[in-house]
């Protein structure tokens, strides 16, 4: 990446605009022929190429950054382009249910390694939902975790407190780390998990 950028800073062709947003495309009946930044700029062009990241904070949860609010996809819409398979959303089951976002991540090798998901009640989320219980497939523990906060009001928790702390806190150094900046212990409290807007796989269609 900072190969790429050197080389994109020295071409006499590109020029960078750090820090400016892209209100609008200018179409004509030739197409789109430039953008309109924001303060009215328009700059003209002979063809637009929209990157503009994903759609995750179109949720109350996401892993995403702050930019990914489907930007991109509304202005290509607005300007008459096809979008295709914006329903299709991953749903990460077990983002740490603490702090703004974007939510940090609670690998699911953490349930691989014997990690259970229960409620506020202490009952087995997993249980009777799917024949691999908590290391069912992503978007079936996301889909189970959901409901059971919905029913109960509250979050569910991942626990690991029947697994060695010393063996857990080893394996998983960078997921202790980020519990213990919100005063969890990974081995030894419930930590809490919720489903989180994960990856957009839909966008423009090209």
């Amino acid at each position: 990446a900072e190969a790429l950028a050197a080389r994109v800073r020295g071409h006499d062709r590109i020029t960078v605009l750090e820090g400016t947003r892209v209100d609008d495309l200018i179409t004509t009946d030739a197409g789109v022929t430039g953008v309109m930044v924001t303060g009215g700029q328009v700059v003209p062009a002979d063809g637009v190429v929209l990157a503009t990241g994903g759609a995750g904070h179109l949720f109350s949860r996401t892993t995403n950054p702050p930019g990914a609010t489907a930007d991109g996809p509304a202005l290509a819409r607005r300007a008459g382009a096809a979008l295709a398979d914006m329903e299709m959303v991953q749903f990460h089951p077990t983002a740490l249910a603490v702090g703004p976002n974007p939510l940090a991540l609670v690998s699911e090798a953490v349930r691989g390694a014997g990690g259970m998901l229960y409620d506020c009640a202490g009952e087995p989320v997993m249980a009777g939902v799917h024949p691999m219980g908590d290391l069912g497939p992503r978007d079936v523990v996301a889909r189970a975790v959901f409901r059971r906060a919905r029913e109960t009001g509250r979050d569910v928790v991942m626990s690991l407190t029947h697994l060695d702390p010393a063996r857990v806190h080893a394996r998983f150094p960078g997921v202790a780390a980020l519990c213990a900046r919100h005063g969890i212990d990974l081995a030894r409290d419930p930590v809490p998990v919720t489903p989180a807007a994960h990856y957009s796989m839909g966008g423009i269609l090209t």
